[in-house]
């Protein structure tokens, strides 16, 4: 089950500067720390995801760890962001099981 397995190791996108990324399943721990620019989807993280982060959209759809985006200024939480990031993954063929949660998604 992608959903449930870490797909992305750990420090996956640290220090990243610009692009995009769409990752159905879990992140792990220290995913995106001190992301600059980049856009990212996923639908769960570990602990300490998103730490010191400036200028960038990280979308959750799912559960975060302990300690998530701490130290982060800058943060940008606007609905339009995320909104645009989740219509690009839809945009991709997705698996029923995704389709659901982002149905669902920020409840």
């Amino acid at each position: 089950m992608p959903e449930k397995s870490i797909i992305v190791g750990n420090t996956v996108l640290y220090g990243a500067i610009t692009g995009e990324c769409y990752f159905r399943g879990v992140a792990s721990e220290r995913f995106a720390v001190s992301n600059s620019g980049a856009i990212a989807v996923v639908e769960d993280t570990g602990d300490h995801s998103c730490e010191y982060m400036t200028g960038s959209v990280v979308v959750v759809i799912g559960e975060t760890g302990r300690n998530f985006a701490a130290g982060t200024n800058c943060v940008d939480t606007s609905f339009h962001q995320s909104a645009i990031a989740v219509t690009q993954l839809n945009a991709r063929a997705m698996p029923p099981e995704l389709e659901n949660k982002l149905t669902n998604w920020p409840n």
